[in-house]
């Protein structure tokens, strides 16, 4: 396994004890043109759409989905949910099959309210349902993409 400054890793971060964190490494092919990365562990990235939380000072009372808008959307809609907890969070989005189609929020998140911007502009037009997994709260709801 590579380690921080050789020739095929760089960059580095001590993980903090309570919280998540982000780590900027890079990766390089000092090997010439072999596969490199033979044997190691896959390297996934994933492009998350907007996450923002809103600031306010208080924490809300209870687990809450709220509809999304603008309903219907084209191509980008919001989607506001709020935490009394801290919990573990699932925002996915089906289609009417039943078949997900995005997979919006999947981690830890802090009490407090959140706002999901969520980009459909490859998907057809349609019904789509999204649901809220927050500790042992789902709520479920739908969305329609007129385009």
């Amino acid at each position: 396994m590579p380690t921080t400054g050789s020739p095929v890793f760089t960059g580095g971060a001590t993980p903090p004890n309570d919280d998540f964190f982000d780590v900027t490494a890079n990766f390089i092919g000092a090997f010439g043109h072999v596969n490199w990365t033979e044997g190691w562990s896959s390297l996934v990235i994933s492009v998350p759409t907007s996450i923002k939380e809103i600031k306010n000072n208080s924490i809300p009372d209870a687990y809450e989905l709220s509809q999304n808008y603008p309903n219907p959307f084209n191509p980008t809609t919001n989607i506001q949910f709020a935490l009394p907890n801290a919990a573990n969070v699932k925002l996915v989005v089906f289609n009417i099959l039943g078949q997900e189609v995005a997979n919006l929020v999947n981690g830890y998140k802090d009490a407090g309210t959140y706002t999901i911007t969520w980009d459909a502009s490859k998907l057809s037009n349609g019904v789509y349902i999204y649901r809220l997994e927050a500790g042992s709260n789902i709520v479920t709801k739908k969305m329609t993409l007129l385009k």
